[in-house]
């Protein structure tokens, strides 16, 4: 994994969280997103079968590649990191920290970004050489835990993720969020269900439109 991958997740700034979304549906939801101006995608293990993820993920590679950036989420078997690299996932999410899963990660030439709740955790993290690390849950946090973290470690990349929608999501960038990762606030399975794809759009738009301005 380059650098430049990074960057790609910075310049976005907002990684829109999929979870338990129908496979038929996956890529009129990607296609929505995109249309708001999202371009990183996770897709997270879940109640689907493991092989399913993985086909989810090469599916909207395959439409995508060019200029949107897909990775795993909720990672946290070994099992789970090698179909995310078999599918051409560019970063892995996971809720917890786990070394065994980050040195995988590293080793596939994916983006590690394991879920860190201490500064404990986040610098072990750093130390094994993620470029960025998961706050999580974000909203247990709050925007002044990145101002108190980055005070000190100024070099370390944190992404909230958990409880991110429009009324706080300007905090977390004020706060010096490197991204942020959102859920249901900009892609509800509700909406998926009843194939509102325009709200969606709506969602990522507000989002997005945000993180352009700060």
């Amino acid at each position: 994994m380059t650098q430049l991958d990074t960057h790609n997740i910075k310049e976005n700034s907002i990684i829109s969280v999929l979870r338990n979304i129908p496979k038929e549906k996956i890529l009129k939801v990607v296609e929505a997103l995109v249309k708001g101006g999202i371009f990183n995608i996770e897709i997270a293990f879940g109640s689907n079968e493991h092989k399913i993820t993985g086909e989810m993920i090469n599916t909207i590679n395959k439409e995508y590649g060019d200029y949107v950036t897909v990775g795993a989420g909720t990672v946290l078997l070994r099992e789970q990191v090698d179909i995310a690299a078999e599918n051409g996932a560019k970063f892995v999410f996971s809720p917890n920290f786990n070394k065994d899963i980050v040195q995988l990660s590293l080793k596939n030439n994916m983006i590690p970004i394991p879920g860190c709740y201490t500064p404990s955790e986040i610098f072990e993290a750093y130390k094994l050489g993620t470029q960025t690390i998961k706050l999580f849950p974000a909203t247990s946090l709050g925007p002044e835990f990145i101002k108190n973290i980055k005070s000190p470690l100024p070099f370390i990349n944190l992404i909230p993720t958990g409880g991110i929608d429009k009324n706080n999501i300007e905090d977390y960038f004020n706060a010096g969020a490197f991204a942020v990762g959102v859920g249901s606030s900009l892609v509800d399975n509700a909406v998926v269900k009843l194939n509102h794809f325009d709200q969606i759009t709506a969602n990522a738009k507000k989002l997005s439109n945000i993180g352009k301005t700060l």
